[in-house]
C-alpha cells in the first residue's frame, strides 16, 4: 500500500480544510536478482553477479496533487533511480527520471518539465510479461533508449471513449533554433471489444549539433514509429509488435542505425499466483553486410502479495557478427557481437 503524507507546508499555510485537499505520495519499488551469464564477454567467460532491474526498474518518488476547484487539479511528479547493488543514485541526475509540474481538467493535463517519452510508455505497454531484459535491451539495441524527455511540454487529451491520446515536445533550448536538439512525439491507445488493445507511437529527434546538457538529441536525426496489437483471452494474453528506426550521424550526413523489429509475446496465468511468459524478438538491421539479431526471453512469476513477487528469467541472444547486439539480461552484461549468450536469473520485486 502507497504512504500518503499530508503536505504539512501547505497545512501551516492554508489550514486544515485546504490541505484535506492537497496530498504527497512516496512510492517505489526494488528489483535485485542472482545472475548468471555465460560468454559474458568476448573471451566467453561466464559471469554470476547481483543484478539490478532485470525485470522492474527499481525506483522510488513522489507525487501530488492539490484541488484547485472546478474540476481542476495541480500535479506535480520527482522520479530517480536506486540500485540494489550499491544503493547509488544515477549519475545523470536525482530526478533524473522526471521532474514535472501542471494543471489537470476536463480539458486534459498539460505539464511542463523532464518526463518519459510517449514512443517509450507505449512500448511498455504492448509487452506481453514487461520485463526491463526484453522491453529496455531491445531499446537500447536497436538505438531508440530516449527514455526521458527534457524541457518537455506534455499534453494528454482527455479520453475519446476508451481511447488515450498523448502529445510531447521537447525542446533542444539551443540558442539559434528551436528544433536543434529538440524532440516531438506522440501515442496513442485504443482498447477494442473482446479484449484486443491497439497502440501506435511516432518519435522524430531533431539534428542537435552540440552536447549541450540540455539539448535533447546532440546526435543527428532519428525517426523512429512502433505499432502494437495485443489481446487477452481468458488466462491468455498474446501481442506482436513491429519497429522502425533509422538514426544519422553527429554530422546529419549519413545512417548509422536502420533497422526492423518484429516481436511475438504471450503469457499464461497457471493461478492467481503463477503467471508463464515468453516473447521472441528478431532485430533485422538494413544498413550493408548488417545480419539479423534475435532474443528470447522465457519467465516465470509467483506473486506473494499483491506488492511482491518472485521470478526466474531466462535470456537467450543469438547475436550477428555486424549490426545490432543484444544482451540477454539487463544491467548486468552488455550483447556482444557474433556471441550466442544466454542469462538465468533468480529475483524478487517489492513495490511500496
Amino acid at each position: 500500500m502507497k504512504k500518503t503524507l499530508v503536505a504539512l507546508a501547505v497545512l501551516a499555510a492554508s489550514g486544515s480544510a485546504f490541505a484535506q485537499a492537497s496530498s504527497v505520495t512516496l512510492y517505489g519499488r526494488l528489483d535485485g536478482a542472482v545472475v548468471n551469464v555465460d560468454k559474458a564477454n568476448t573471451a566467453n567467460q561466464s559471469l554470476t553477479a547481483v543484478g539490478d532491474s532485470t525485470v522492474a526498474t527499481s525506483i522510488w518518488g513522489m507525487r501530488g496533487s492539490e484541488d484547485l476547484g472546478g474540476g481542476m487539479r495541480g500535479v506535480f511528479n520527482v522520479e530517480g533511480d536506486v540500485s540494489v547493488t550499491n544503493g547509488a543514485a544515477s549519475a545523470a541526475g536525482l530526478f533524473r527520471r522526471g521532474a514535472f509540474v501542471g494543471v489537470s481538467g476536463g480539458f486534459g493535463e498539460l505539464t511542463v518539465g523532464l518526463r518519459i517519452n510517449p514512443l517509450i510508455v507505449t512500448w511498455a505497454g504492448a509487452q506481453v510479461m514487461t520485463s526491463n531484459s526484453v522491453f529496455v535491451t531491445s531499446a537500447a539495441a536497436a538505438g531508440f533508449a530516449d527514455f526521458f524527455t527534457k524541457n518537455a511540454v506534455t499534453y494528454t487529451a482527455p479520453k475519446l471513449g476508451p481511447a488515450t491520446v498523448q502529445v510531447q515536445r521537447g525542446l533542444g533550448n539551443v540558442a539559434g533554433g528551436d528544433s536543434k536538439g529538440a524532440v516531438t512525439a506522440l501515442s496513442a491507445f485504443a482498447p477494442l471489444p473482446g479484449g484486443i488493445e491497439l497502440r501506435a507511437a511516432f518519435q522524430q529527434r531533431e539534428f542537435g549539433g552540440t552536447a549541450g546538457t540540455s539539448a535533447n538529441d546532440a546526435g543527428g536525426d532519428k525517426e523512429t514509429s512502433l505499432f502494437g496489437i495485443k489481446g487477452t483471452f481468458g488466462p491468455t494474453t498474446l501481442a506482436v509488435n513491429y519497429l522502425k528506426n533509422e538514426v544519422k550521424n553527429a554530422t546529419n550526413t549519413a545512417l548509422t542505425t536502420k533497422v526492423d523489429l518484429v516481436q511475438v509475446a504471450g503469457s499464461y496465468a497457471l493461478s492467481k499466483q503463477m503467471q508463464v511468459g515468453a516473447s521472441y524478438t528478431q532485430f533485422d538491421g538494413k544498413l550493408t553486410g548488417q545480419g539479423k539479431t534475435t532474443l528470447t526471453n522465457l519467465q516465470g512469476r509467483y506473486i506473494l502479495s499483491p506488492r511482491t513477487f518472485t521470478y526466474l528469467q531466462v535470456g537467450m541472444a543469438d547475436n550477428a557478427t555486424v549490426g545490432i547486439a543484444v544482451s540477454p539480461v539487463w544491467s548486468v552484461v552488455g550483447g556482444v557481437a557474433g556471441r550466442s549468450q544466454q542469462a538465468v536469473g533468480l529475483g524478487a520485486v517489492h513495490s511500496f
